[in-house]
């Protein structure tokens, strides 16, 4: 069985690229479309995006073949990060960085084992290891905050939010990434903190919807990204 793993298009002119990194929340493609439309629109093609999302992707554990997936979700983001953002010795200009909600989420609903769970700070540090990766290749790289997901399949718990928290202040303060753009600010309900805002989300309350998706990708700064 063949298919087409990836187009090469030769021009002359400057093309500046941004790699979207991250679990299904970039991979389901609701933030990440609109955004790339953004940059069409505003750069003519000279800006392009990748979508190095994989659903149900962890940072720090592989997929656990006992949650009925498989390998589906792939590797960690910290063993694949170099593999997939800088293959066969492509460099991109920046990239996007959203990863470890389902560090929280897969050991609390049976998707990962117990014992898999992690604290904020291994998040963190993971996500700081792959800006240490993104720095090596001298690529820009910018973190963005984990969005709310109370309700997600009923199994939320309090010191979900707790932990999730912890994540993003510590990103908000970290002097790691080149910048971070606060996803969690821009996606959550202004009623209930720990909520996607129901005029963006999901049925599943954990994925930002079309309308939300829409939202993350115009708050997003391209100055900081494509330095003009």
């Amino acid at each position: 069985m063949t298919g087409l793993d990836q187009i090469a298009v030769w021009t002359e002119e400057p093309v500046f690229t941004v790699v979207a990194f991250g679990d299904s929340i970039t991979h389901m493609s609701r933030w990440t479309a609109p955004f790339a439309e953004r940059l069409l629109e505003t750069y003519q093609g000279r800006v392009t995006l990748l979508n190095m999302g994989i659903c149900g992707n962890r940072l720090l554990h592989d997929a656990s073949v006992g949650s009925g997936h498989g390998g589906w979700f792939g590797e960690r983001g910290i063993v694949r990060f170099e593999r997939d953002v800088f293959a066969n010795g492509f460099v991109p200009d920046a990239v996007i960085l959203l990863e470890g909600i389902n560090d929280i989420l897969h050991p609390a609903i049976g998707e990962a084992p117990p014992e898999e769970a992690v604290s904020a700070e291994e998040i963190v540090a993971g996500l700081e290891s792959c800006a240490d990766t993104a720095h090596y290749h001298q690529t820009k790289i910018y973190a963005a905050t984990l969005l709310p997901f109370k309700g997600c399949k009923d199994h939320w718990r309090p010191w979900h939010e707790e932990k999730r928290n912890c994540v993003n202040d510590l990103l908000r303060r970290s002097t790691v990434f080149d910048g971070i753009f606060d996803f969690d600010s821009w996606a959550k309900d202004p009623a209930d903190e720990s909520r996607l805002n129901p005029k963006g989300g999901s049925e599943d309350k954990l994925h930002p919807g079309i309308e939300g998706g829409k939202t993350l990708a115009e708050q997003i700064d391209l100055s900081l990204l494509c330095g003009k």
